[in-house]
């Protein structure tokens, strides 16, 4: 082989990963600007801790956008070749990012915990979710397991009744 056939292969490998990169940057982009769209939480009724654990829970209800989409896009047969990686990749991120929220509700004061307590059993079925899922949501699933997709739905479903139930107004006459 030539030297040249090597600098070709080399640059048509760094052509498709130019690419793959091109497409991810797009897509983050669209998830970005329609989070941008949701309106604001109320959340004027919480403290700082709490309003923080919102903001964060929507970042993460937010990035379940692309593996989702990526699971849908990739149907009964699974997600192939830079998809998979893609995907294993946004996961490992997700798995991440939820293990900090988890931890985030753990080292809550007192008080901020018991206010929590008091709005949302969220947390808590987010925590047994991720420990059923042995603390890591994963591409390649064990028979009888939920599948990626379904984990992905659960967690945007607990995220998104948290995120209601926090900002429900205060009662005024408590």
């Amino acid at each position: 082989m030539s030297l040249v056939g090597v600098y070709l292969g080399v640059a048509a490998v760094a052509v498709v990963g130019l690419v793959r990169t091109m497409r991810s940057q797009a897509r983050s982009r669209a998830y970005l600007e329609l989070a941008l769209q949701e309106e604001a939480p109320e959340l004027d009724h919480l403290g700082p801790a709490l309003v923080g654990l919102v903001a964060d829970a929507r970042a993460i209800r937010t990035s379940l956008d692309a593996p989702e989409r990526i699971l849908a896009q990739a149907g009964p047969l699974g997600a192939l070749g830079g998809d998979a990686e893609e995907l294993d990749s946004l996961l490992r991120e997700l798995s991440r990012e939820l293990g900090d929220w988890i931890g985030a509700v753990e080292r809550l004061g007192e008080a901020d915990r018991t206010r929590l307590e008091e709005l949302s059993a969220q947390p808590r079925q987010l925590e047994r979710l991720f420990r059923e899922e042995n603390y890591a949501i994963e591409r390649h699933r064990g028979r009888g397991r939920r599948t990626a997709a379904q984990t992905l739905a659960q967690v945007r479903a607990l995220f998104e009744a948290f995120e209601r139930e926090l900002q429900r107004a205060r009662d005024p006459y408590r």
